[in-house]
């Protein structure tokens, strides 16, 4: 997160200032001071990691199989949805990562601002097939920033020719309040609920 600050502030202090106020299961480990034009944290984002469970859905040795072979890969074609258009991606090349510990599913996803950035759900889905990524439950447990994608040129379309397999993951591209509005079904109508302290 940014937190801008107002005079001389050590980054080590703030972070003590702002433990009480942070959810549960939030903690700061690490922070240092940047430039007023420093770029945005997002743009900085290298990778982010996450572990995912599936209930059962599938046995360790099941997912180790599908980490394996989705790792010895050389290309894992996919096609996903982006601004209501279909897209393709290689999966291959934004998942830095992929790792079976115990029962869940360990991956560490590349993030870049040039247009090419799979989505967590689409990640697990080019793994483990759409249908068992979709009950997936997904946690984040970090992010790393650097600047290896500060100012990547944008990515061109990939296109794909029909004989080409390709996964079609373009049910895990949809968020769900989009699904919703496309269905017509909502969670109801909005209220202000005050807050006080």
């Amino acid at each position: 997160m940014d937190v801008d600050c107002l005079g001389e502030a050590d980054a080590r202090a703030v972070a003590e200032q702002l433990r009480p106020y942070l959810p549960d299961g939030v903690f700061i480990i690490n922070g240092e001071e940047i430039g007023p034009k420093s770029p945005s944290i997002n743009s900085a984002l290298f990778a982010t990691s996450y572990v995912a469970n599936f209930e059962g859905a599938l046995s360790a040795e099941e997912l180790r199989a599908k980490v394996e072979a989705f790792m010895n890969a050389d290309a894992v074609l996919v096609k996903v949805i982006r601004k209501s258009k279909p897209r393709f991606l290689d999966a291959r090349e934004n998942v830095l990562d992929a790792a079976v510990v115990g029962q869940s599913l360990h991956v560490k996803l590349s993030f870049t601002n040039n247009g090419a950035t799979m989505k967590i759900f689409e990640a697990i889905g080019a793994i483990v097939g759409a249908d068992i990524a979709r009950d997936a439950h997904v946690t984040k447990v970090s992010a790393e920033i650097g600047d290896e994608n500060l100012g990547a040129p944008p990515i061109q379309p990939m296109v794909v020719e029909d004989c080409v397999e390709v996964i079609d993951l373009t049910s895990l591209s949809v968020r769900a309040r989009q699904v919703e509005k496309i269905s017509g079904k909502g969670r109801g109508s909005a209220i202000l609920v005050p807050y006080s302290e």
